[in-house]
C-alpha cells in the first residue's frame, strides 16, 4: 500500500514536471514570436521614418534660406573621453573661435530648418540634413559650447575691468557684466580670425559698446533715445575743448555756432539731460535726514507777505469804491472783475446796467 501511494506521488509529480516544461516552451514561443513580430514592425517603422524624413530633407534643402540665428538645446558630454578624442588645445584662442565659428554656423541651419519645419529638429534629422554622423554633429555642438565657455571665462577679467569704469553711471554692478558679455558674445560672431588679430583687443571695442548702449536706455528713470544721446556727447565734447582754450564755458549762442545745431534744440537737449532726483530722498547721505521736499519751495501757496499786500490794497480799494454811486460802483467792479475775476467789456457793462457808455466822454443817457 505504501509502495502504491509513493507511485502515485511520483506520476502526479512527474506530471507537474512535464506540464510546467509544455508551459515554459510555449511561452518562449509565444515570447519568440512577440519579439520577432516587434522586431518586424520597428524595422518597417524605421522604414518608415527614414522615408518621411528623407523626403522632409528633400523638400527643406529646396526652400530659400533665412538668416534668423536661436541658440541649439544644451547638450552635454557623456564622457570625458569625447573631449581627449576631439584632441582639442583649449588653450590656443585660433582652435577655440575656429570651434565657436563652427557652431555658430550649426545653429544657424537649425533655425533656418526650424523655420521652414515649423518645429525644432532633433539631432538625428540634422545630422542627415547635414550629411554628418550623429556623433560627428553631436562632437561639434558639445565642444563648440564647452569652447565658448572657455573663451568667456578666459575674457572675465577684461570684461569685469571694463565694467568697473562704468559702475557710478546708474547701473548695478552685475548688470555691467551682464551686459559686457553680451557684447563679448556679439564681438564673437563678428569676429574674423582668419585675419591673424587677437580676439581680445577686438573684444575690447564691442564690450564697451554693449555696456555704454545698455546705460543709455536703462540708467535713466526717463529713457533719452540713442541719437540724443550722441548728441549731447557731442556738445559735451565742445563745451570741454571750449574750456580749456578760453578757460570758460560756452553760452547756448556759441555752442549753436560751434556745432551747427539751432539755439532752441541746444537748450531742449540740455533741459532733457538734467538728472531726475526723487522728492523723498534724504538730505543727509543717510536715510534718517529730511526729505528733499521739506525744502522745496511750493509754487501754489502765496508768501506771507504777499499775502499781507494783497489784503491791504483790497481794502484800500473797498474803502475807495465805497465813495462813489452805487452805479459807479458797479461799473468798476465788472470792469476790473473784482467780485467774480471775470473782467468786461463797456458794452457789456453797458448792456448789464440798461446804459448806453460813450468812448469820447459823451453823456451817458438811461
Amino acid at each position: 500500500m505504501k509502495n502504491y501511494s509513493k507511485i502515485i506521488k511520483i506520476n502526479n509529480l512527474s506530471n507537474l514536471i512535464i506540464n510546467k516544461n509544455k508551459y515554459l516552451v510555449n511561452s518562449e514561443k509565444k515570447k519568440d514570436n512577440k519579439s520577432l513580430f516587434n522586431k518586424k514592425i520597428k524595422e518597417k517603422k524605421n522604414f518608415t521614418d527614414s522615408a518621411i524624413d528623407n523626403r522632409i530633407i528633400t523638400h527643406v534643402r529646396n526652400l530659400s534660406n533665412n538668416q534668423n540665428i536661436q541658440v541649439i538645446p544644451s547638450i552635454t558630454f557623456e564622457s570625458n573621453s569625447d573631449l581627449l578624442l576631439s584632441k582639442i588645445i583649449f588653450k590656443n584662442e585660433t582652435i577655440l573661435m575656429s570651434w565657436i565659428k563652427s557652431l555658430l554656423k550649426l545653429e544657424k541651419i537649425f533655425f533656418e530648418v526650424e523655420k521652414k519645419l515649423g518645429f525644432f529638429p532633433s539631432l538625428n534629422f540634422m545630422a542627415k540634413y547635414c550629411n554628418f554622423k550623429q556623433k560627428k554633429l553631436k562632437n561639434m555642438i558639445v565642444i563648440g559650447k564647452y569652447s565658448k565657455k572657455i573663451l568667456i571665462k578666459k575674457s572675465l577679467k577684461l570684461i569685469i575691468s571694463i565694467s568697473k569704469k562704468y559702475s557710478d553711471k546708474g547701473l548695478a554692478f552685475e548688470d555691467l557684466i551682464a551686459e559686457g558679455i553680451l557684447g563679448f558674445m556679439k564681438g564673437i560672431k563678428k569676429f574674423d580670425f582668419t585675419k591673424g588679430h587677437k580676439f581680445t583687443t577686438y573684444a575690447h571695442w564691442w564690450i564697451r559698446q554693449s555696456i555704454s548702449r545698455a546705460i543709455d536706455d536703462q540708467s535713466r528713470i526717463i529713457r533719452i533715445p540713442v541719437y540724443v544721446k550722441e548728441i549731447l556727447n557731442k556738445i559735451t565734447k565742445i563745451k570741454m575743448t571750449y574750456y580749456e582754450k578760453f578757460n570758460k564755458y560756452p553760452n547756448v549762442k556759441e555752442l549753436s555756432l560751434i556745432s551747427g545745431i539751432d539755439e532752441n534744440q541746444i537748450q531742449k537737449l540740455l533741459l532733457s539731460c538734467n538728472d531726475v532726483i526723487s522728492l523723498d530722498a534724504t538730505l543727509d547721505s543717510n536715510d534718517e535726514g529730511d526729505p528733499l521736499r521739506d525744502s522745496v519751495e511750493d509754487l501754489s501757496t502765496i508768501s506771507s507777505f504777499k499775502y499781507a499786500t494783497e489784503k491791504n490794497l483790497k481794502t484800500d480799494m473797498e474803502k475807495a469804491i465805497m465813495a462813489l454811486s452805487d452805479r459807479e460802483s458797479a461799473v468798476i467792479r465788472l470792469r476790473y472783475g473784482l467780485d467774480d475775476g471775470k473782467e468786461r467789456t463797456l458794452e457789456e457793462i453797458g448792456e448789464f446796467l440798461n446804459v448806453i457808455i460813450s468812448y469820447k466822454g459823451n453823456k451817458r443817457k438811461s
